[in-house]
């Protein structure tokens, strides 16, 4: 059967029985992109949601965060995190908190992929060289948060058929973007950036999730930001922390390596550096 993009497009901005992106999220950015943000009152917005003050705070205290004295408040947090990883881990447990039971057959490697996808982000830019402001380097970690989303919104238009296709990937080693945008008119890339849109996020998260496997067709401007996914996705899938369900077969496009000041002799030790990532990521997704 034939799906005509446009009208999947349309369906998806129009999507409300998924879980709306995180309302308090969108207040805590709002507090963070103020001139001096409030830290009494980002403890407040994140207080306000209960289920995501009792994960961020079990986060916080975890192997990975925890120094010294358990933490017992969300000012006490942000003291210790700082404004930069308060928000980064906020959004983070957010949306682990809300989406964690989706993400395709096993929703535990989707989002432990997309939250080591994140970190790597931030292990790539201080390894390598670049003029990323900081809410760029905000914005990328977001957007290597969300770089897969769009799995979620086919699964759910496509339920048993994307459940299908996910099957036969096990064992055929996986599907091209090509053959996905056959099968279902829309690749993941542009059901994800689709979402993003509904979701009225900032628009320099678009392009990077549409075109996070095939950087070199984004905007010119968008172009870096999208070349860092794709290289964090290549790292992450070299240390084994993919969404093995998934496994959407892609070129590697190495001049990713030169917009960043990186060889590829370099990778084993960029793998080294983002294995601690991968792990905290792993157990982010495990906290309950």
């Amino acid at each position: 059967m034939t799906r005509d993009k446009a009208d999947i497009l349309a369906a998806i901005e129009k999507i409300d029985s998924l879980p709306a992106f995180p309302d308090v999220m969108m207040r805590f950015q709002n507090e963070m992109a103020s001139e001096h943000p409030d830290v009494q009152k980002l403890a407040t917005i994140i207080e306000d949601d209960p289920s995501l003050t009792a994960r961020f705070l079990k986060t916080v205290n975890s192997a990975f965060y925890a120094r010294g004295q358990t933490v017992t408040s969300i000012s006490q947090a942000i003291a210790r995190l700082g404004l930069a990883e308060t928000r980064r881990l906020a959004i983070t447990t957010a949306l682990v908190d809300r989406y964690r039971s989706l993400g395709g057959l096993m929703p535990q490697n989707f989002w432990t992929h997309s939250i080591a996808v994140a970190l790597t982000t931030r292990a790539i830019l201080k390894l390598g060289a670049h003029s990323f402001s900081t809410e760029e380097i905000e914005l990328a970690y977001i957007a290597g948060l969300l770089h897969d989303i769009g799995i979620i919104v086919l699964f759910h238009l496509f339920e048993n058929d994307y459940r299908q296709t996910h099957q036969n990937q096990l064992s055929t080693g996986g599907i091209s973007l090509e053959s996905e945008e056959a099968q279902f008119g829309i690749h993941h890339g542009e059901a994800g950036a689709a979402l993003i849109k509904s979701w009225k996020l900032p628009q320099l998260l678009y392009e990077p999730v549409r075109h996070h496997h095939h950087p070199w067709l984004a905007a010119k401007d968008q172009r870096a930001i999208c070349y860092l996914i794709h290289l964090s996705d290549f790292v992450c899938n070299n240390i084994g922390a993919s969404r093995m369900e998934t496994r959407i077969e892609t070129n590697f496009d190495d001049t990713a390596f030169e917009m960043f000041g990186l060889t590829l002799e370099q990778v084993p030790d960029i793998v080294e550096n983002v294995k601690e990532q991968a792990a905290a990521a792993e157990s982010l997704v495990k906290l309950g």
